[in-house]
């Protein structure tokens, strides 16, 4: 492997792991196996090698987007991946990270927070598009309005506090804000689809637990 990019992979697994300020460059280098000095060959500084880190992260989850465009069977299959991949993209970094970012890095975060928005969007847009050209969204929706909403319902969904009381996970707060929105914005055929892929998920989990 590249030494560039095993710094950059080794300084990914770290990040996730402890935060941002708690990992050192002294660390990175230990656990890629090259000096501090090689690293700082390659990265002037750590919000260098930071926003490297990001740039890997960052068009990868573009690759996941297209993928679950491009390879889901129908309009739930799609709302619900758009769901996995929100919450395991925002899970997969430990909570210090995002607070150690925002504070010690305002301008990469901003730029890198900006990025990742107009990625998702552009992935929103394209589907709401290529739903309403199915007959599955309204076609009189404002769509670039509606994108907006949606990404941030998919936020609002992500930082909502769990209640253990109740017992209201993840999934269904996701449910209860995206799934129930897309049924605002859907024609009948859409909501025919929805009905009919969410009765299969019902039937597919009492199977299991039966």
């Amino acid at each position: 492997m590249e030494t560039k990019q095993k710094i950059i992979d080794t300084a990914i697994d770290l990040f996730q792991q402890d935060g941002i300020k708690s990992v050192t460059m002294d660390e990175i280098a230990s656990h890629a196996g090259v000096s501090k000095r090689t690293i700082y060959e390659i990265f002037t500084n750590k919000a260098e090698l930071l926003k490297a880190c990001m740039d890997k992260i960052t068009e990868e989850n573009l690759t996941t987007l297209r993928q679950i465009r491009q390879n889901s069977n129908c309009f739930l299959e799609t709302i619900k991946k758009l769901e996995e991949f929100h919450i395991q993209s925002l899970q997969r970094f430990h909570p210090d990270f995002y607070l150690d970012f925002q504070k010690f890095f305002p301008s990469l975060w901003e730029h890198i927070n900006d990025r990742n928005e107009k990625m998702k969007m552009s992935e929103i847009l394209y589907f709401l598009k290529e739903s309403i050209k199915n007959g599955l969204i309204r076609a009189d929706v404002h769509i670039t309005f509606v994108s907006r909403v949606i990404l941030e319902l998919f936020k609002l969904a992500f930082s909502i506090e769990l209640d253990e009381a109740t017992r209201i996970d993840r999934k269904n707060i996701y449910k209860n804000l995206i799934v129930n929105y897309f049924r605002g914005i859907a024609t009948e055929k859409g909501l025919k689809e929805l009905d009919t892929a969410e009765d299969q998920e019902i039937k597919f989990s009492n199977s299991t637990y039966n």
